[in-house]
């Protein structure tokens, strides 16, 4: 009976503390090797006393001895392993119950002297502390597992909390960049078309007090005429640069020739365009298209109110990103002059920087000017 419960119970702690289950560790050959040496020596004893044959007491003083002395070796190697608080109250309990055991062999060891108590009584009591022990161990592993599904729980709740508040400066975000998309468009919409129309409402008024003199009249009348283009024209970009068809950077290499050649066509310049035979296929965001049409629509106009050129010429590199080049075989400019060279050339590179791009500009007196406009961007828009 001593026996077997000793040998269940070392299965039991073994599996407990979960002992490497390999044969290069030294714990669980000891374990395995105990093992098969206390069920040998149950079944040999309970096969001998059966048959009435009794070994010497030697021998059963030196069979407990060697179970002890490998039970304390196993014992303290599994105390120098790395266990949980779990495995700890599992120990503890071997321990335990092995002091009990100890107590009842050597009892029963000196049938004629009594150790407190017989060596029944102490294998009860060793039963009652290990399930004492065991109750504590499974107690502490149910707290820690609920312990860690509360904290799994508040985990995820945060992490849900988290996404749901990304999600919301996410949408927060967009509704942000389309609020200031609108209020851009508006004060495009306040600046070129209603200036242009007050302009026109203003002329119209001053033509009306000029019927009788068909030499004023007919000025203002031109200049009503010239405003109109320039508010069609203006419209005209605007509406382009919204529509999310011509995101591509081939529909904006189209879109400048059509505008440059319409800008110089009533002008004694010759404008060439150098295009590649195919456009990487470049999505541009309306930010981007925006501030780089602008730039060369501004360049275009300083072009035909300065240059004093009789040829413009207009490259396209798409090979890393977008390149678009401007020259043109004017008279040049001096860069370090503040009087040819300010706000303007400033706020073509602002656009530019924020387009995610740079402007350049060089100038040579008597040789004309090469202005760049780059962008670098992959296949799909991003920045490299």
């Amino acid at each position: 009976m001593q026996v077997l419960y000793f040998t269940l119970y070392i299965n039991f702690g073994a599996r407990a503390i979960k002992v490497p289950l390999n044969k290069k560790s030294f714990v669980y050959k000891g374990w395995l090797i105990l093992s098969a040496i206390l069920l040998l020596y149950a079944t040999t004893i309970t096969v001998l006393h059966l048959n009435n044959v009794f070994l010497p007491q030697v021998f059963f003083i030196v069979i407990r001895l060697f179970i002890f002395v490998m039970s304390f070796v196993l014992l303290w190697r599994c105390f120098k392993m790395e266990v949980s608080v779990f495995q700890i109250w599992i120990l503890a309990g071997c321990i335990y119950f092995f002091f009990c055991g100890l107590m009842s062999f050597t009892t029963n060891a000196l049938p004629d002297e009594k150790i407190l108590f017989d060596p029944l009584e102490w294998l009860q009591i060793g039963n009652i502390g290990e399930v004492l022990f065991f109750s504590s161990a499974i107690g502490y592993r149910l707290k820690r597992v609920n312990d860690e599904k509360q904290e799994a729980i508040a985990s995820a709740n945060e992490e849900k909390a988290i996404s749901q508040q990304l999600r919301f400066d996410k949408a927060n975000e967009i509704i942000q960049a389309r609020r200031q998309e609108r209020d851009r468009i508006a004060r495009d919409m306040h600046d070129d078309l209603g200036s242009g129309l007050t302009k026109i409402a203003i002329l119209s008024e001053v033509v009306k007090t000029q019927l009788q003199e068909p030499g004023k009249a007919k000025l203002h009348l031109e200049n009503i005429s010239a405003s109109s283009r320039e508010l069609v024209d203006s419209l005209q970009d605007i509406v382009w640069v919204l529509n999310p068809g011509n995101d591509t950077v081939e529909s904006l290499a189209t879109y400048v020739r059509e505008y440059a050649l319409k800008f110089f066509d009533s002008m004694d310049i010759e404008i060439c365009f150098f295009y590649p035979d195919e456009i990487a296929d470049i999505k541009l965001s309306e930010e981007q298209r925006r501030n780089i049409f602008l730039v060369i629509k501004e360049t275009l106009n300083n072009i035909a109110k300065h240059a004093r050129c009789n040829k413009v010429g207009i490259h396209l590199l798409s090979a890393a990103g977008i390149e678009f080049i401007i020259e043109d075989n004017g008279k040049g400019f001096n860069l370090c002059n503040r009087s040819t060279s300010g706000n303007g050339l400033q706020n073509m590179k602002n656009r530019m920087q924020q387009a995610g791009g740079f402007y350049e500009i060089n100038s040579i007196q008597g040789k004309g000017t090469i202005t760049k406009m780059k962008l670098a961007v992959t296949l799909f828009g991003d920045k490299i």
